[in-house]
């Protein structure tokens, strides 16, 4: 068993991580992470036996963020809050006055109460049985009714994680934290986020007061809050000693804070804040500790309230007042939770002394109560009590108690406001109090008879703080809040109210720049506060409602940006480019028919603007319209001949129309136009990105300069590989320069049936734009299952699988055709019944699922290569198999699911699965199918792989085909992460046996039969 890691240690490995890698470089969307890595890397440190995956914080993974009808009536009435209490109902554990108490949040609501209008909502826990008490300050339930999603768009990436990884491994030796686990919160904390946005932005709070801020509910919280300029506060619920991980030793803050920290942590007394200030670097302009002592003590101690207690709960006081000595036990939520030396005190003590156990409100349930008395029990242990013990007030069972127990509990602190003395009994106690032991404030034991003699012998005579760790005084409660509410509010009024115009025109400048500034690098969480101050100076301010908009596009939180976008043009109506922009956003959030009518309201105030001509262009053609897209192009390029650009649309609209000719016809007319010869317009076209590269490559090979062309395609696919029109293009460039006429021979067109024989039409014009082999045989085989079922007649672009495979030599696109989605309600009828949406239309995506036993063959009929194929990578099938009965192929991708961050499993997943099976196999060999096979052969020489670049024939195109026929030539397969893989097992005629990798558990796992078939 490993030794248990101290928190010194603990802090100490957190620390050197700080500084030794730039831990702010770590961010997702613009969100600074470290300080949910740090929570993480804590809690696996102090249980390092355990999984980190077991420490994940659980995000509510709602699919909108949208308030329910309730919700909207209730906030909308409560416009004129000022504060905002959040209660977690694990903290409801007070009964006073017969009603559930959150003494951690309801103390405050009772000081502020006189101060302003105030708001309580907590988080209803349906996983609980009603409570039968009512709540001392009744909460407003939010998010009741969810609407759970299953599955999220991991839309952003953890920036610069690999790096992280491997510090971390080095630095503290965990090597269980992936970045999939990041994704899996924050994807729907975002979205709760927009929720509490809208809550907020509805009742515009000066403050929200909340504890435990890294709570997975508080969390989105603390992020809307920042959204919106709104103070939040992290009150604090306990002991925050100078080893805790998240409340100290922050030594790496960046100058303009984390968003995941809140603007004030409340701390009960002065050393919780100086702890706060350690290793701040004198950073504390964010995240400032503020005393501001304990209400809930305060409230016992100070002003000294006569409470109403019920019948049973005066019984027992004045039953514990009979007792000649009571010992409360402060019992924490932690697996050894009961040290056997302490029963053993218990045991032995004098029978007259009375034992009060108080489990921690996180145990105290019933199997808890039931298991310590049965564990009690076999030591002959009764002179306890549990139950009462652990839900009486804790305050009035501290005032007739004579000494307290605790391994660390923070009530040690609270046993000292009423004159009891504490002993400490756990070494990681004695860490974090070592210094009111060695003062004598607190005791230490770890034996029978130590604890025995201390509490025979304990008194209170040395238990007065020079400085209590706990205030109790209303005067220090008083200047916390002012300080919180007034001082920040006051200097920004001051400032508003006394700025001359001209100076409020200078600090405006200066701003806007500052913004330009972080915007050009790219910088827009930076961007976004400075942009909020503009408007905090000068709310009308329409650039900076604009720009503010231009970085919450760029940060892809198209919602908001619609909105500053919206916003700005209200204000100011009459600048196109805010409509450019305004357009964009809509385009981005897919509402492309706004995005139209944005972009020709634009056009209408600066019918010159080309940007707009060609973003309306880029939007038509997305919405399917394109031949109004066509016209758009036209239309541009016959006022600006020299915008190069637009050729990619021209490209890609002859690809989808199926007419020839009209990317060389208006590249003559601008060559003619501008009275240059085409080298000239070639270079020209800047070479700056993926589609510049992809328009010269194009216009190169066209205009019959292949090798030129093709060595451009390739530069721009190494710029975006995950790309499908460029894989489309060169690699259907490639087969047409070096093996069409052996393909088909003289019949090298397509196929053109009668259509009358068909009861309508189907085509998918953009097939062969998105995704790349494997998803394109996959959408094209799920169309021509559909257009098989409903028999109608299939049209298709000149694609890369009419090249390849016997069954997909099917006619041209003829006629564009109204488009419709294969979400649309329609289709998806239609795929059950025998109703097509439409006589002719166009499919978008999708089509038919095929995991049926007829759809198989289907495919494998469809999807079988060409003789010519067939004949050169057969041999090279043959000589692997040489002597060998099993073939056993894995499909390893790599290289942009590392790039973009997707779970990626190690060779020695693979290593460990083919040890297990590898001698149960009939004479076995091993294929890996890899985009960086070259990499990772050298992990698996112990089988003898064979590899693509064994095959002695090498393609003029890229090797994706040899990997894919050895797939649907194995045995034995195991699926990566992709529709090649997929596709290829399909059309496997050998029933193969699958097998994946289980990212949860990081391991080869096999299909069981039921989902073979279904996937197959």
């Amino acid at each position: 068993m490993k030794k248990k890691i101290s928190h010194k240690d603990i802090l100490g490995k957190i620390l050197k991580i700080e500084q030794s890698f730039d831990v702010n470089s770590l961010y997702y969307n613009d969100i600074y992470i470290w300080p949910i890595l740090r929570y993480l890397i804590s809690a696996k440190l102090n249980h390092f036996g355990t999984k980190i995956s077991s420490f994940l914080l659980k995000p509510l993974p709602i699919s909108r963020a949208l308030l329910t009808q309730e919700e909207k009536k209730y906030f909308s009435l409560k416009k004129q809050t000022d504060f905002v209490f959040v209660s977690r109902a694990v903290d409801n554990t007070d009964i006073f006055e017969n009603k559930r108490y959150n003494r951690h949040i309801d103390p405050y609501i009772e000081y502020l109460q006189n101060k302003g209008q105030y708001l309580k909502i907590e988080k209803l826990d349906v996983t609980k049985k009603k409570e039968n008490l009512p709540h001392f300050v009744q909460p407003f339930f939010i998010l009741k009714n969810l609407v759970i999603k299953e599955q999220f768009d991991y839309l952003y990436h953890v920036n610069n994680f690999q790096n992280f990884k491997e510090v971390l491994y080095k630095t503290t030796g965990i090597n269980d934290l992936e970045e999939f686990y990041i994704l899996k919160f924050f994807e729907p904390t975002l979205v709760v986020q927009e929720y509490f946005e809208r809550i907020f932005a509805l009742i515009n709070p000066k403050a929200v007061f909340l504890t435990c801020f890294y709570d997975s509910l508080n969390i989105p919280i603390i992020l809307a809050c920042k959204s919106l300029n709104i103070k939040v506060i992290d009150i604090q619920h306990g002991k925050q000693g100078k080893l805790h991980p998240l409340y100290t030793n922050w030594s790496r803050i960046p100058d303009e804070g984390y968003q995941l920290l809140p603007d004030y942590f409340w701390m009960w007394g002065e050393e919780s804040k100086q702890n706060a200030l350690i290793s701040r670097n004198d950073n504390i302009s964010n995240h400032i500790p503020v005393v501001g002592g304990n209400l809930w003590l305060s409230k016992w101690v100070i002003q000294n309230i006569p409470f109403a207690f019920s019948v049973q709960e005066s019984q027992f006081f004045q039953f514990l007042k009979k007792q000649q000595k009571v010992i409360i036990v402060s019992i924490q939520p932690i697996q050894n939770n009961f040290p056997k030396f302490l029963i053993q005190t218990i045991k032995y003590s004098p029978k007259n002394w009375l034992w009060l156990l108080r489990l921690h409100p996180r145990i105290n349930n019933k199997e808890e109560i039931a298991g310590l008395n049965i564990k009690l029990s076999k030591y002959d242990v009764y002179n306890v009590e549990i139950e009462q013990s652990s839900t009486f007030p804790l305050y009035e069972l501290l005032k007739h108690s004579h000494h307290h127990i605790t391994q660390w509990s923070s009530v040690c602190y609270e046993a000292l406001a009423f004159k009891v003395p504490t002993t400490i009994i756990d070494p990681i106690g004695f860490s974090i109090y070592d210094k009111c032991i060695k003062q004598g404030i607190f005791s230490y034991a770890t034996t029978k008879e130590e604890l025995l003699k201390i509490i025979f012998n304990s008194c209170s005579c040395n238990m007065k703080e020079k400085h209590p760790y706990i205030e109790t005084s209303q005067e220090i409660t008083n200047k916390a809040i002012e300080f919180i509410l007034n001082d920040k509010g006051k200097e920004k009024k001051v400032l508003k109210d006394n700025m001359s115009s001209i100076n409020k025109q200078e600090i405006l400048a200066k701003l806007i720049e500052e913004s330009f500034s972080y915007q050009q690098k790219h910088q827009h969480a930076k961007a976004i506060p400075v942009l909020k101050k503009m408007i905090e100076i000068e709310p009308d301010n329409s650039d900076a409602h604009h720009f503010l908009g231009v970085s919450y596009m760029e940060k892809k939180d198209y919602s908001k940006a619609i909105l500053e976008l919206e916003y700005a043009i209200k204000l100011s109506p009459k600048l196109d480019y805010y409509y450019c922009n305004l357009g964009l956003a809509y385009w981005k959030n897919k509402q492309l028919q706004k995005a139209i009518d944005c972009f020709k309201k634009g056009m209408e105030i600066n019918s010159n603007n080309k940007f707009m001509h060609f973003n309306l262009a880029q939007v038509l053609f997305d919405k399917d319209k394109i031949k109004e897209s066509l016209e758009e192009c036209y239309k541009l390029i016959d006022k600006y001949p020299n915008y190069s650009a637009i050729f990619f649309l021209f490209i890609l609209i002859e690809y989808r129309l199926c007419k020839k000719n009209i990317v060389l016809k208006e590249l003559n007319k601008v060559i003619k136009k501008r009275n240059i010869t085409i080298e000239q317009f070639l270079k020209e076209i800047p070479e700056n990105d993926d589609k510049q590269l992809f328009i010269k490559g194009v216009l190169y090979i066209l205009l019959k300069q292949y090798n030129l062309g093709v060595e451009y395609l390739k530069k721009a696919e190494k710029k975006l590989p995950e790309s499908g029109w460029i894989f489309t293009f060169k690699t259907i460039f490639q087969i047409k320069h070096h093996y069409a006429p052996m393909l088909h021979g003289k019949n090298n067109k397509e196929q053109r049936q009668d259509r009358s024989d068909y009861k309508g039409i189907i085509t998918m014009n953009e097939l062969g734009l998105s995704g790349r082999f494997g998803n394109q045989l996959l959408r094209y085989f799920e169309i021509k299952q559909y257009a098989k079922k409903h028999n109608l007649y299939l049209e298709v672009p000149d694609w890369i699988g009419r090249y390849f495979f016997e069954g997909c030599n099917d006619p041209l696109i003829s006629e564009e055709y109204e488009t419709i989605h294969y979400k649309d309600p329609m289709f998806i009828l239609s795929v059950k019944n025998n109703h097509p949406p439409a006589k002719k239309f166009n499919l978008e995506k999708g089509g038919f699922p095929h995991n049926t036993k007829e759809g198989r063959q289907f495919a494998q009929k469809t999807l079988k290569l060409l003789p010519f194929w067939r004949n050169k990578l057969d041999p090279f099938l043959s000589n692997i198999k040489k002597n060998k009965n099993t073939l056993v192929s894995i499909h390893y991708r790599r290289g942009d699911f590392i790039k973009e961050g997707y779970y990626v499993p190690s060779s020695s997943v693979f290593l460990e699965w083919l040890e297990s099976i590898w001698h149960n196999l009939d004479k076995p060999v091993l294929y890996i199918a890899s985009d960086e096979v070259e990499v990772v052969k050298a992990d698996f020489d112990k089988f003898k792989p064979f590899i693509c670049k064994d095959f002695k024939e090498t393609f003029y195109f890229d090797n994706f085909l040899t990997d894919f026929y050895i797939l649907s030539q194995s045995d034995i397969i195991v699926l990566g992460q992709s529709s090649f893989s997929r596709t290829a097992a399909m059309i496997n005629e050998r029933s193969p046996k699958l097998y994946w990798v289980n990212p949860h558990i990081k391991k080869v796992v096999c299909f069981d039969k039921f989902r073979q078939e279904q996937f197959l």
